[in-house]
């Protein structure tokens, strides 16, 4: 039997995708996918069959121009009236049309990213179709109509979280908003990050009361294998994940130079806008000696990597609701090896870091209050241990790869068999 995994987003980098991907590999199963990009060595030979859609190669987009633009029309007349969606005191006049040409540009590479992935799925024809992010739900949608084939909704952000009012944001609130729903209404199960709250999240605000949850860890195969258990100075801090304006780096790079302690370094690995600033910042600041920028690794290699590191960081800016319902999945990273970790006190980390002792938080990113955190840590090391316990407690058991996988396959299965 085969599992199709697909994917609308552009970067290779999703700890979602490349779970998805390796679960599927038994015996029973073979896995294909479809993406906006080429798999790396070992998720290409986790795959029985690849589609890399190169949009930008051959302007696929461009044969959706007409359709695109009745969308958009159509959804400009729906937002006059939709006061939920938009505050019209509060768009920008002077970017109006840049932001209506982003926007036609979007619907245009869903569409034909849509027509890619269902032209692949019935040529290859899979028993069941797993969704990375709410766009790809729509092909997997008409497969389903055309071929009576279930599939499943990864849930990576809530798309009506978003309060952004930039007018490019608002047109893509609203159409995701739109697919939003329809994933929840047709796909079989959705897959909530770590526990139910996201898919609770959904099933009130759709009222959905059937809605079916299934909670997983995006996890990955490693030995047991985990952080040191005995935490010496220097406390190793470290960070993976995007380099951008919400995740406050440079303000904790600041934090830890104006605590003047060389009891703490910081390891930071990843991309983004912000790289160049956070580099600069170091130089500054004169941090070279106590902040390190780590090589990029592709997210199956993350929880391997970061053993050898005492406490994982997940910064992000309070802007949003979205932001504020954070899970952070680098935090399964953390967790999975064994790790301490440090976040944020949002609705579902905060909760969790506290009520299974797994780590510090901090109360918003701020210079200020990343430095009363760090010292903190500073002034209770003896918890780092601890805490570290809890993690490869759970990382062995709820956590595990070999535990996520058997849910996965399972559920899968019973909606097989129902097709």
């Amino acid at each position: 039997m085969k599992i199709a995994v697909i994917t609308n987003v552009p970067d290779q980098n999703s700890p979602m995708f490349s779970s998805f991907i390796l679960f599927g590999k038994t015996e029973d199963y073979q896995v294909i996918s479809s993406s906006r990009f080429e798999l790396n060595d070992l998720l290409n030979s986790s795959v029985l069959h690849h589609n890399h859609i190169q949009l930008q190669k051959y302007k696929l987009q461009y044969l959706f121009l007409i359709p695109a633009f009745f969308v958009m029309l159509h959804s400009s007349i729906c937002l006059l009236f939709d006061k939920t969606y938009i505050n019209k005191k509060k768009i920008q006049p002077n970017a109006v049309v840049e932001d209506l040409i982003l926007n036609l540009k979007g619907i245009m590479n869903n569409m034909a990213i849509n027509i890619a992935h269902l032209l692949f799925l019935m040529k290859c024809k899979p028993d069941f179709v797993v969704c990375c992010c709410v766009a790809a739900c729509n092909a997997a949608r008409w497969y389903q109509k055309m071929f009576k084939r279930n599939f499943a909704y990864g849930i990576y952000e809530v798309y009506p979280n978003h309060n952004k009012d930039h007018l490019h944001f608002i047109f893509n609130k609203y159409h995701r908003t739109i697919d939003e729903k329809m994933a929840c209404l047709y796909s079989s199960f959705v897959i909530s990050p770590v526990d139910e709250t996201f898919g609770r999240l959904l099933k009130l605000r759709y009222k959905i009361p059937n809605l079916t949850i299934v909670p997983l860890y995006f996890s990955h195969p490693i030995e047991e294998n985990f952080s040191r258990e005995i935490t010496s100075l220097p406390i190793k801090l470290y960070y993976h994940g995007m380099m951008d304006r919400q995740r406050y780096i440079p303000e904790f790079i600041q934090a830890l130079h104006d605590l003047k302690s060389e009891k703490l370094q910081l390891y930071l690995r990843g991309k983004g806008p912000e790289l160049d600033l956070i580099k600069d910042t170091i130089s500054s600041l004169n941090m070279q000696g106590l902040v390190k920028i780590l090589e990029f690794l592709p997210q199956e290699k993350l929880t391997l990597a970061a053993k050898d590191y005492d406490i994982g960081l997940s910064l992000v800016a309070f802007d949003s609701p979205n932001n504020r319902f954070l899970i952070g999945f680098k935090s399964t990273d953390y967790l999975c090896a064994g790790m301490c970790q440090f976040g944020p006190e949002s609705y579902i980390l905060g909760k969790i870091l506290k009520s299974k002792n797994l780590g510090f938080t901090y109360k918003k990113p701020s210079i200020n209050s990343f430095k009363e955190a760090l010292h903190n840590i500073i002034e209770n090391t003896d918890l780092i241990d601890k805490y570290k316990v809890n993690s490869r407690k759970i990382a062995l058991e709820k956590a595990s790869f070999e535990t996520n996988q058997r849910i996965y396959i399972n559920k899968i299965t019973q909606y097989i068999k129902k097709n």
